[in-house]
Parts: C-alpha cells; sequence; structure tokens
C-alpha cells in the first residue's frame, strides 16, 4: 500500500511540474524516475505512469491558456482557443469548461474500458495499416479545409510543416539526407520547440501586441466550476460525447494515440461549427472543450494496446512496456486484468486531484491581471527563447535550437495574420503519416 501511495504522489507531481514546464513531457518525467521504476511492482509502475499522464494533461493546458506556452503538440488546441478566450476576458470560463470536460472524458474512458473488454481480441485482428493511414489522411484534409485560411493556403502551410519535418538524415529511407547543407547539427533534424515558437506562437503573440490592452483574469471559484460543469451538461453534451468517443477509441488503436485523437476531435468540431456558421473567432469554448475531452479520454485507453496487445502506441507507453520486460513481466489479458482495478482507481484519483489542484495552481496566476499585454507577452516570449535553449542544451544542442528559432521568427512575423495550424500539423504529423505509406507500398 506504501508503495502505491509513494507511487501516486510521485506521478501526479510530476505531472504537475511536467505540464507547467514546456519540453519536460511524460517521457522526460518517466526517465527522471527510471532507475526508481526498476525496484517497483508492475501495478505500482502503472498506478504511477497514469497519474503521471492524467495530471500533465490538466496543466499542460492551463499553460497553453494563460501564457500560450505550448507544453507539447496535444496543447495546440488550448493555445488556438483557449488562450484566444484568455485574451478576451474568458481565461476562467476556457480553464474550468476545460477541466471539467476533461474529467468527464477520464470517467467516460475508465467505463468504455470495462465494457469493452470482452472485444479486444476481435478489435486488434481488425485493425491494420490501412486504417491507420485513413485516420491520418482525414486529420490532413480536415486541418486544411477548416483552418479558417484559404484553402490553397492552407495547403502551402501543411506542405511547409512536412518540408521542415524532412531536413535532416533519414536511415529508415535508405540513408536519404534531406536540406542539411552539410551542417552537422540538421542531420538529427529539426526538434519541436523551435518550430512551435516561432512559426504558431509568435503569430499569436504579434496580434496580440497590436491590439494593446491589459489582462483581465479573475481567477476559478468552486461555484464556477458548478455553473460551468451546469451549462456543459445541458449545452455541450453533443460536443462531450463526440470528443470523448473519438478520444478513447483512438487511444486502443496502435499507431494513433492521444496526439492524434485530439487532433480528430478539435478538427472535427471546428469542421462542425464552421459549417453552422457559430464559430468563435475570439476563442471557441466548444472546439476547446472537444480537444481536452478527447485528450483525457486517450490517456487511459492508450494503456490497453501495450498491455493486452504488446503494441506500445506512445514513446512513454514504449518505456513503460520495456520497463515491465525488463522485470520479466509478460504482459497478457490476465495480466491486464490482474491490474485493471487498481489502476482505473488511480487514474480516477488523479482526475479528481487534476480537476482541483490545477483549479488552485490557476488563482496564483491572478496577479497579472491588469497588467500590460505587451509587458507579458514580452517577458513570455524571453521565457520560451530560455526553454528552447535550455531544453536542447541537454543534448548539446542548446546553440543549435537558437540559431533555428533566429531563421525562423522573420517567417512566423510575416504569417501572423494566418492561422498557421496546418503548418504544424504537418510537422507534427509527417513521420507517421509517411511510415503509413510507406508500409501500404510494401503491400503492393
Amino acid at each position: 500500500m506504501f508503495e502505491l501511495v509513494l507511487a501516486f504522489i510521485v506521478g501526479s507531481s510530476l505531472g504537475v511540474i511536467s505540464g507547467i514546464i514546456p519540453g519536460l513531457n511524460v517521457f522526460v518525467s518517466i526517465l527522471l524516475v527510471f532507475p526508481l521504476l526498476l525496484t517497483w511492482d508492475p501495478v505500482s509502475i502503472m498506478f504511477m505512469y497514469i497519474s503521471l499522464a492524467s495530471v500533465h494533461q490538466y496543466f499542460g493546458s492551463v499553460s497553453a491558456t494563460v501564457f500560450a506556452i505550448p507544453g507539447s503538440n496535444t496543447s495546440l488546441p488550448a493555445l488556438q482557443e483557449g488562450h484566444s478566450m484568455f485574451q478576451n476576458g474568458r481565461g476562467s470560463e476556457a480553464i474550468m469548461t476545460a477541466a471539467i470536460g476533461s474529467f468527464i472524458a477520464s470517467m467516460f474512458a475508465i467505463v468504455l474500458i470495462h465494457l469493452s473488454l470482452p472485444m479486444l481480441d476481435i478489435f486488434y485482428q481488425m485493425f491494420n495499416t490501412h486504417i491507420q493511414v485513413f485516420l491520418l489522411s482525414i486529420a490532413c484534409i480536415t486541418i486544411i479545409i477548416f483552418s479558417g485560411n484559404k484553402i490553397w493556403i492552407s495547403f502551402l502551410f501543411w506542405m511547409a510543416g512536412n518540408l521542415l519535418a524532412m531536413v535532416g538524415y533519414h536511415d529508415f529511407y535508405g540513408g536519404w539526407d534531406f536540406a542539411t547543407f552539410g551542417i552537422n547539427s540538421l542531420y538529427a533534424g529539426i526538434d519541436l520547440l523551435p518550430v512551435m515558437i516561432s512559426l504558431f506562437v509568435v503569430p499569436v503573440f504579434a496580434k496580440a501586441w497590436n491590439n494593446g490592452g491589459k489582462i483581465e483574469f479573475d481567477g476559478v471559484t468552486i461555484s464556477g466550476y458548478v455553473s460551468a460543469a451546469r451549462t456543459m451538461l445541458t449545452k455541450m453534451k453533443s460536443t462531450l460525447a463526440r470528443s470523448s468517443v473519438i478520444g478513447a477509441l483512438a487511444g486502443f488503436v496502435p499507431g494513433v494515440s492521444w496526439g492524434l485523437s485530439t487532433k480528430l476531435a478539435y478538427i472535427t468540431e471546428l469542421m462542425l461549427r464552421k459549417k453552422k456558421g457559430i464559430y468563435n473567432e475570439k476563442g471557441d469554448v466548444n472546439c476547446l472543450v472537444a480537444a481536452e475531452t478527447s485528450n483525457n479520454a486517450g490517456v487511459y485507453t492508450s494503456m490497453v494496446p501495450m498491455i493486452f496487445a504488446g503494441i506500445p502506441i506512445t514513446a512513454s507507453t514504449a518505456l513503460i512496456y520495456n520497463i515491465l520486460l525488463f522485470q520479466g513481466m509478460v504482459p497478457t489479458v490476465a495480466f491486464f486484468q490482474s491490474l485493471y482495478g487498481t489502476v482505473m482507481i488511480g487514474f480516477a484519483l488523479s482526475s479528481i486531484l487534476g480537476l482541483f489542484i490545477a483549479g488552485k495552481y490557476v488563482n496564483f496566476l491572478k496577479v497579472f491581471s491588469g497588467l500590460n499585454l505587451k509587458v507579458f507577452y514580452s517577458a513570455i516570449f524571453v521565457l520560451l527563447l530560455v526553454i528552447c535553449y535550455t531544453t536542447a542544451q541537454k543534448l548539446y544542442a542548446g546553440f543549435d535550437n537558437m540559431v533555428i528559432l533566429a531563421c525562423l521568427l522573420p517567417f512566423g512575423y510575416l504569417i501572423r495574420r494566418f492561422n498557421t495550424m496546418p503548418l504544424i500539423y504537418g510537422f507534427v504529423l509527417h513521420d507517421i503519416f509517411l511510415e503509413g505509406v510507406y508500409r501500404l507500398q510494401s503491400f503492393y
């Protein structure tokens, strides 16, 4: 029992820290306690992991909403919609609705796994590369069409993202060297952080800088949570249901994970609301809730393919899977069922913790209320520069990241009037999409 309590405390604490600090994702957080995990039993390991992954989602969305700091690529919708709401004095609404949606989705995922256990074997027999490539294609097409730009501009952005992702030496594709220009630091490719800062965050900052104004943020309260929950359950039932299903099902699918499920849920909601003419350009709460709901639903269900089918679908689940194998464990259906109940309790507790602790953390940020936006964004930009350098410096690439960032910044400013999300999605989804296409070619 003591080990389970310790696992919960370690996982939740790392979730808070990794959610707040960009670059410190779930995978890196697990590495920080890797030696400790080697001494734990499988149930404690899974308990720690699910607590970490769950709490991380709550705090990651808060940082993206308030500071426009993308903790990971799953924070993009929170940055796009949540931060726009924050700029327009609706930050409290954004944070509370996102947190409640995440909590509801977490509970839905628990119930879904419980009901689907007898059918999982059939599901994994049906899964193939064709389904994976189809889902990725749908994600790319819809974000291009419904991004708010002219379609040809969004397509060019998407292509630009793919080209940036291709920079480097590709051993997987037969030793192909693309756009490295003989620069050693480019052989490993371009890091995600300078791309996101220069080509996604900077356009957001540039528009806010020109508009000026002051921060309006009142924090959150228990009564506010209750009021937001009532509103969501009466006016957002379809959004919650649709996004929970997308997130939970995507978590089951190898090669998809909750990263893609977040994008699918977001662009699905974006498409529906734009077709109805009810999308709010100043920050759409339904689109935000859709992304955050899908995100948390997929966190829990993504464990299933790892344990049930031996298929880790994210870097973090792959690391956990290897720790289990190192201990001599062979994940099977029986193994999953033996720890399912305990891990379910950990997930529920971490969701409750994330819901309320994130709210307390947010209230500390009321000190920024009334601050001039130009001062605020200048300080955040400097912080992002420090993060971009220090994160890469762990691999002795801090200077390289800063050079790449400096080269991309002018382009970010030039495209500030457009929605650059297709570019970022093209960059993020490139590798997994191209690998799927290569596998399809080998079939035929």
